[in-house]
């Protein structure tokens, strides 16, 4: 690369970064995020994810989903996360989920220029029509969780939630690593050809956002030692 070619790349990259930032600071001081924006954020972080080998400070949670629930730091927000899910989803997902007893690959750890997050997907055995994705920031123990449901849901009605304590930019990056996995690519980032489907899909998805329940439980449902709680 000769030195006139690498300012021109730096120029251009350096607006690109400018308007990631400037998109995520006015999603910050908004109190609802519009589908929208989250899509044109995705699709900003589609060009500037990548997977990178786990850092010493994260290695634990270089493990297979099941495994990640022995992190203290990662039980409570998971747990918050389920327990904002419909209560019917909770039920009969629950016994599943809440253990995360899914049939899964290793965690990934993606960096972005928004933050570094792990990403844990897998999903339910023998019924892989219902999957779990989890956008984790183990710095500040927020979380995102999609649940997305093929296997036993009726026609009408949504068949994807979007649950827990997140950012904007957890969302969009949620969605970006879950379609792209669903097209079979499993690191970022995405060879060039296969970038305009992959945002495309992440453009459709769209999963009902729930918000935390504040009315009292009916009780706690214990799953190997695992405890969600379902509410009315």
């Amino acid at each position: 690369m000769t030195p006139y070619s690498f300012q021109k790349s730096t120029a251009m990259t350096i607006p690109v970064w400018r308007a990631l930032f400037c998109l995520l600071g006015a999603l910050v001081c908004t109190v609802s995020w519009a589908v929208e924006d989250i899509n044109a954020l995705a699709r900003a972080l589609l060009n500037s994810a990548r997977d990178l080998p786990f850092p010493q400070q994260w290695a634990n949670y270089q493990v297979y989903a099941y495994h990640t629930l022995d992190q203290e730091a990662f039980q409570r927000p998971y747990q918050n996360a389920i327990n904002e899910l419909p209560a019917a989803i909770k039920r009969g997902d629950g016994p599943w989920l809440a253990p995360m007893k899914m049939t899964s690959a290793l965690n990934r750890f993606i960096s972005t220029p928004l933050g570094e997050f792990i990403y844990i997907s897998g999903c339910q055995p023998h019924h892989c029509g219902n999957n779990a994705a989890v956008i984790f920031d183990p710095a500040s123990g927020k979380l995102a969780l999609l649940l997305e449901k093929t296997v036993g849901t009726a026609r009408k009605g949504p068949r994807s939630w979007l649950a827990g304590d997140y950012t904007p930019a957890m969302a969009a990056l949620l969605k970006v690593v879950r379609a792209a996995e669903k097209q079979g690519h499993g690191r970022l980032p995405l060879p060039l050809k296969a970038q305009s489907a992959t945002a495309a899909a992440a453009v459709q998805m769209n999963p009902t956002r729930v918000k935390s329940d504040a009315r009292k439980p009916l009780g706690p449902l214990l799953f190997q030692q695992h405890i969600i709680t379902v509410h009315q």
